[in-house]
């Protein structure tokens, strides 16, 4: 069964439906950002929707990293090595991608360094 497109937002935008993920480069100019960091779990990190992912933004001649330092139950560790790459990466933006944890890091990695947020 194919579920129809939408946008959820409160208080973040969450977009979810069939090939939304094919939108994330025009979302990511919508909010005003060229480097996201993308951040999801270290689980999710190798599998073909995260790589695929990245290689849609980086087709569209945005730049990316990938954060992946993300585990169960994460820390502290996890959201300040992440705010360390975002720094070194000069990042302008965070996409939040996958379970509760990588999304966790990611807002709290968002929270620490006062940018925009995309959570998918």
């Amino acid at each position: 069964m194919e579920l129809p497109n939408s946008n959820w937002n409160y208080p973040t935008s969450v977009w979810f439906g069939n090939n939304r993920i094919q939108e994330l480069p025009n979302v990511c100019r919508q909010l005003g950002m060229k480097n996201p960091l993308f951040v999801t779990d270290n689980g999710l990190a190798n599998l073909p929707i995260v790589t695929d992912s990245i290689n849609i933004i980086e087709k569209s001649e945005l730049k990316t990293a990938l954060y992946s330092n993300v585990t169960g139950n994460p820390n502290d560790e996890h959201v300040m090595q992440g705010v360390e790459v975002y720094h070194q990466g000069s990042h302008d933006g965070i996409i939040a991608f996958g379970g509760g944890s990588g999304i966790d890091v990611a807002k709290a990695i968002a929270l620490m360094v006062g940018r925009r947020y995309l959570g998918l």
